[in-house]
């Protein structure tokens, strides 16, 4: 099973001549009680639009929970950037990297990479 994570928490992102965080909510609380519990028919999506020039995709951190069950039934989030279609997800346009090393029973930061290169285009959502 996999869990799904439709775009980022904290998004690492560089222009040109730069780095920045793009959006973020870091640090998280550190519990897992206080889970959106994510799965296959459960989803947790984030929505922002772009500042005055593109921006390339670097990385995305989360801070995740895992529980013993997570683990020993092989569940992993899946980060995806989609597209907007009338205010809701459409195509996906990137998929990030998996980091793996998930631990069960504590909340850590997993930073998902750029799977390549991917650009946000200047003022968009």
């Amino acid at each position: 099973m996999n869990k799904l994570i439709i775009c980022t928490a904290v998004a690492a992102l560089g222009s040109v001549s730069q780095a920045a965080v793009l959006i973020g909510n870091l640090p998280a609380v550190n519990s897992l009680t206080h889970s959106a519990d994510l799965g296959s028919s459960r989803l947790k999506g984030i929505g922002f639009t772009t500042p005055g020039q593109d921006w390339k995709l670097n990385s995305a951190t989360f801070s995740l929970g895992f529980d013993f069950d997570d683990i020993a039934n092989g569940v992993t989030p899946i980060v995806r950037i989609h597209d907007v279609v009338g205010g809701n997800p459409g195509s996906v346009l990137h998929t990030m990297v998996d980091p793996g090393g998930y631990i069960s029973g504590s909340v850590d930061n997993y930073t998902f990479t750029a799977n390549g290169s991917f650009t946000f285009l200047a003022n968009t959502s």
